[in-house]
């Protein structure tokens, strides 16, 4: 099998999994986001932590009116980042259960075919790239027999007939194992869904 042959059987499976690099870039994303508003709110806190520090230690005696408007504008500001590091919890926990609940009924038709979904075990992962896999290898195949330069020859081409019965035999030999792990992967997503606890 030449490169052009490989690559050309390469697509279906990288099409395929498309969705899914694309499900974890996003993720990614978010994460970093979440990342860096968390580590611009710890650095306020600890601003607002030095600057109490420095405050009791240059006040004494009874608070007067510009100490007490001192101390209000630090609690307003101690009780805006710690809101804003509740909301940022919140914002997690509510994406995370939205995707944990999405359940196999809520994938479309084309995602439940191609299994363009993220698998959320260890035998998830295994099932999908297997089934990628031997589906790439069928591609492969198909490819390498239908370029063949044996066929160029007239006398050697293949006719309608004889691809046909080609394409049977592989159905034959290759479509259960497919349908095998077509059915795995998506059992055990719907398992998952149902009780998404022990996700990886």
């Amino acid at each position: 099998m030449n490169h052009m042959e490989f690559m050309l059987a390469l697509i279906p499976a990288t099409a395929g999994l498309l969705p899914i690099i694309f499900e974890m870039l996003d993720d990614r994303t978010r994460h970093n986001i979440h990342s860096r508003e968390l580590k611009r709110l710890q650095a306020e806190l600890e601003l607002l932590e030095k600057w109490q520090t420095l405050f009791e230690g240059w006040s004494h005696g009874e608070p007067d009116d510009r100490t007490k408007a001192i101390r209000d504008r630090y609690r307003e500001q101690l009780e805006r980042v710690l809101e804003r590091f509740r909301l940022l919890e919140e914002e997690k926990q509510t994406q995370r259960q939205a995707k944990s609940a999405r359940t196999i009924q809520q994938l479309s038709l084309w995602d439940r075919t191609f299994l363009l979904f993220t698998p959320r075990s260890l035998w998830g992962w295994a099932w999908h790239t297997m089934f990628y896999c031997l589906l790439l290898f069928v591609g492969a195949v198909s490819v390498l027999v239908v370029t063949n330069p044996l066929y160029a020859e007239p006398e050697l081409t293949l006719t309608l007939t004889e691809m046909l019965v080609l394409f049977l035999f592989e159905l034959i030999v290759f479509g259960l194992p497919l349908f095998l792990l077509h059915q795995a992967a998506l059992s055990d997503y719907r398992k998952r869904s149902q009780f998404p606890h022990p996700v990886i």
